[in-house]
């Protein structure tokens, strides 16, 4: 979650964004995007105003590292970055990607236009506290697994941590869910 009130508190997206672009004037750049959660949703329809009103694609098609988005917002997004020596592929899929063929058949799409780089998924509801997948990460994971360059999945939304690794035709992905 970028904020815990959504639509219902437009100063909680105001101190986010005045975090959040610290990022933006870093020398040299820090890539970064936003994996939207449920809270961000609250008091609102569901269509993610303030969040892309701070975080949209105005605000990153300029950035180097600025992949694209899906559809007409900045919901679904990824980012191109190297460090390492290592080039990434990083895929931000935010609260519900899981119940949407779409979104994920483009995710899947992502992944194989982009085979040459490691790739990370974060999306913010796909582990229990208990290390099992939730249904929406199940769905990630399934729709996901035969990218042999997906190598870890991130999430947050429920209160704790835990990690998981999972075995597809001898290819391991990682999942690591971090919420404090």
């Amino acid at each position: 979650d970028v904020t815990n009130n959504g639509d219902n508190a437009p100063q909680e997206w105001v101190n986010a964004s005045n975090a959040m672009y610290l990022l933006d004037n870093a020398v040299p750049e820090i890539p970064y995007s936003i994996a939207h959660g449920n809270h961000d949703t609250y008091g609102g329809t569901g269509t993610l105003v303030q969040y892309n009103q701070y975080f949209g694609i105005p605000h990153f098609q300029s950035k180097s590292y600025y992949g694209g988005h899906y559809g007409t917002n900045n919901r679904y997004n990824y980012e191109l970055f190297s460090a390492g020596g290592m080039d990434f592929i990083i895929i931000h899929l935010g609260y519900g990607a899981g119940t949407d063929m779409n979104v994920l058949n483009w995710a899947n799409t992502q992944l194989q236009t982009y085979s040459n780089r490691r790739a990370i998924v974060t999306s913010h509801d796909v582990m229990n506290t208990d290390g099992t997948f939730t249904s929406s990460g199940s769905a990630i994971y399934n729709a996901l697994k035969g990218n042999t360059n997906l190598f870890l999945i991130l999430c947050g939304h429920n209160h704790d941590e835990n990690r998981r690794s999972d075995t597809y035709n001898g290819h391991t992905i990682y999942s690591v869910l971090a919420d404090f």
